[in-house]
């Protein structure tokens, strides 16, 4: 089937696509076992991009309870999608410090916040923080109303799901 029997006379010039299979090695046959378009595409591909991240947070405050900080910085470099996660997250982190010291009922708005695993991130970050024995104001993370639009709805529904004791709006 053609892009153009497809789409008809409108067919885009690019489509997101994400293809799942088998690649025998010995006669270079090709198997695809599934295959999506569009946003079915973009959300179970990001979803285990974004999970993972998740994941990796959680293995990181473990080694952080049993002071391995080696292990911590391993298991960034190896499992946080984004190099850059650490610096963005304490941005997040400095800027919800600021506010919460300031005002008692705090928002947080996020512009794509897929799953939320800033907070995990942000979380991880006050615990380091507090472990480095730095000097910073931490704060409940409970106590912030977490705000976020997705251009995905399955994010913005599993948002609310995986952080259930938090106030995700």
């Amino acid at each position: 089937m053609t892009m153009e029997t497809y789409y008809g006379s409108d067919a885009p010039q690019t489509i997101s696509y994400l293809e799942f299979g088998e690649i025998n090695l010995k006669d270079q046959q090709k198997k695809v076992w599934d295959f999506r378009l569009h946003q079915k595409a973009y959300d179970w591909l990001m979803l285990g991009r974004y999970a993972n991240d998740f994941l990796a947070y959680t293995e990181m405050n473990q080694q952080l309870c049993v002071n391995s900080l080696e292990q911590v910085f391993a298991i960034y470099n190896e499992q946080i999608h984004h190099s850059n996660d650490a610096a963005t997250n304490f941005d997040k982190l400095i800027g919800l410090s600021l506010i919460q010291n300031a005002q008692r009922n705090v928002s947080f708005f996020e512009l794509g916040q897929t799953i939320f695993t800033c907070i995990e991130g942000i979380e991880f970050y006050q615990k380091l923080i507090t472990l480095l024995k730095i000097p910073f104001k931490t704060f409940d993370i409970e106590n912030i109303h977490w705000h976020g639009v997705d251009i995905s709805r399955l994010f913005n529904l599993l948002a609310g799901k995986i952080h259930q004791n938090l106030k995700i709006c």
